[in-house]
C-alpha cells in the first residue's frame, strides 16, 4: 500500500511540474512566482 501511495505522489508533482511550465511560458514568469500558482489556487479553494 505505501508502494502504491508513491506512485499517486510522483503522479501528482509531475502533473503540477507541467502546469507550472505551462503557467510559465504562458504568462512569463520567473520560476519563483510560477511555483506559487498551485499554493494560491489552493488557498482560493479552500476559502470557499
Amino acid at each position: 500500500m505505501p508502494l502504491f501511495l508513491a506512485y499517486i505522489v510522483i503522479g501528482f508533482v509531475d502533473i503540477v511540474g507541467v502546469f507550472i511550465a505551462y503557467i510559465k511560458i504562458d504568462f512569463g514568469l520567473e520560476n519563483n512566482l510560477a511555483q506559487l500558482v498551485p499554493a494560491i489556487t489552493n488557498i482560493i479553494q479552500s476559502s470557499l
